[in-house]
């Protein structure tokens, strides 16, 4: 039917998968467009586990990232010297916690009604 040479036939099969390979990655790129963006801070904060700062042990609030031993100490003595925090803005009374350190707390502490 077509008395193409080797060349010609090369370029022709070049080009075709040169087409194919445009009109597939359009097609994974209008696809991925259509993908809804996760909400990545909604995700962390629904997989967190919080803590009640009113039962939490020595070991549990030591694992919280930016308490440390230390820290979790100080907030164990508070709560007993106080009877149990009435209210989490109480943390910053403790040393070395600001607003700053209270708002990174927050992600990880919670305080439920009636706990102590």
């Amino acid at each position: 039917m077509f008395d193409l040479t080797s060349q010609e036939k090369k370029t022709i099969i070049f080009v075709l998968s040169l087409c194919i390979l445009g009109i597939g990655l359009d097609f994974f790129r209008k696809k991925a467009d259509r993908i809804d963006l996760v909400n990545y801070k909604a995700l962390e904060e629904q997989l967190i586990k919080k803590s009640d700062i009113n039962k939490a042990g020595f070991s549990e609030l030591a694992n919280i990232p930016g308490v440390g031993e230390r820290l979790a100490y100080s907030i164990i003595d508070y709560r007993k010297a106080k009877g149990g925090f009435k209210n989490i803005e109480e943390l910053k009374e403790i040393k070395g916690i600001k607003d700053k350190k209270l708002e990174q707390l927050k992600k990880y502490l919670t305080l439920e009604n009636n706990s102590q």
